[in-house]
């Protein structure tokens, strides 16, 4: 239904222009500012989870190219909160020479012949087996990472082209998007990240949650990965993570990787057996959109929830019949004075979404 697997990737347009880009290009303002919004009080600091923020060279010239191999298939799958500045971020420092374009089309074809179909591995996910890997390595050099052969030498090939036209620019971005999403987790971390916490039943990881700023990150505009820790990848270019948007993404993403909707999935799975019903797939999905939205909004009250301001709900009938299931039997157990408990919130939902 909704699409946003889990790295099992899970969330904007690029287009790779080869000509000048103007100052302001390779040095942007930060497009989040903690001080344009006002919570409801004060937020207490925040103790846990853990996040710490990179902007990593080969995951970024990894998802580039993956993005530039899709605009070049002509596919143009992003969602709504996935698109971007498309143009001011993208443009390179300069043109390209004849050598250097063979060797980056080159690439771009790689990426679309292998990457895109997903031939490397059969039927493993690509982002589930590369994405940390690349993560993790030191912008010197792929050796030793774990990466597939040939993608380690398209990557190597043609890193020394994207760190001299793309790179400075892209990092810029990432820089700024980081610099303001601290300064949003810093100011409302304390009062969103415990309410969700307790909402799902699950406490927060030891480990830190890495949040991965990239140009492009699927085209959701975000997604989770587990393998070899909680890592999320989110796009510093999405309309989708910009402003307080920023904020809720990565409480979402955040709750992808600390795994904290098992205990609702395993409540409601149970529950379903029982009454002999069929629940949509997604749904516990869906139930992290609506809550994670409602928290955000209830500590700054000029935030229009994603899932209502991208066009969740109105995607198609089925989320809007959930997303009314949810205001009616979910809502009242997050605003927590109707003395509802968990597990009654979830009997509720599976009583009235189940088929």
């Amino acid at each position: 239904m909704l699409g946003h697997t889990r790295a099992t990737p899970l969330r904007c347009g690029l287009i790779v222009a080869a000509v000048l880009c103007v100052a302001a290009c390779a040095k942007p303002q930060p497009r989040l500012d903690p001080t344009r919004v006002v919570s409801v009080a004060p937020c207490p600091p925040m103790t846990e989870p853990r996040l710490t923020f990179e902007s990593n060279f080969w995951l970024n010239l990894h998802n580039f190219l993956y993005k530039e191999a899709k605009r070049r298939q002509g596919i143009d799958d992003d969602g709504a909160g996935a698109r971007g500045n498309i143009g001011s971020d993208t443009t390179g420092l300069r043109a390209l020479t004849p050598t250097e374009r063979r060797a980056w089309d080159d690439a771009v074809a790689y990426y679309a012949r292998e990457v895109l179909t997903d031939r490397m591995a059969g039927a493993d996910s690509v982002v589930s087996r590369v994405n940390d890997r690349l993560a993790a390595a030191p912008e010197a050099s792929l050796a030793g990472a774990g990466v597939d052969g040939v993608l380690t030498a398209t990557l190597t090939q043609v890193a020394p082209i994207y760190r001299s036209v793309w790179w400075p620019i892209h990092d810029s971005h990432n820089q700024a998007w980081i610099t303001a999403s601290r300064g949003l987790v810093d100011r409302y971390g304390g009062c969103v990240f415990p309410r969700l916490q307790s909402a799902l039943k699950r406490p927060w990881p030891s480990a830190p949650i890495v949040i991965h700023a990239a140009t492009y990150a699927s085209w959701f505009g975000a997604y989770t990965t587990t393998v070899t820790g909680p890592n999320v990848t989110i796009s510093s270019n999405a309309v989708g993570n910009q402003e307080t948007y920023a904020l809720e993404s990565i409480l979402h993403e955040s709750a992808h990787a600390a795994e904290l909707l098992q205990p609702g999935e395993a409540a409601m799975a149970a529950d379903a057996a029982k009454r002999r019903v069929s629940l949509e797939p997604e749904l516990s999905h869906v139930i992290l959109f609506y809550t994670t939205g409602e928290i955000v909004a209830g500590v700054i009250p000029s935030h229009i929830p994603y899932a209502e301001r991208f066009g969740i709900w109105s995607r198609n009938s089925e989320t809007a019949r959930l997303k009314g299931i949810l205001t009616g039997a979910w809502k009242p157990y997050l605003a927590g004075g109707a003395g509802i408990s968990f597990e009654q919130a979830l009997d509720l939902v599976v009583q009235r979404s189940g088929r």
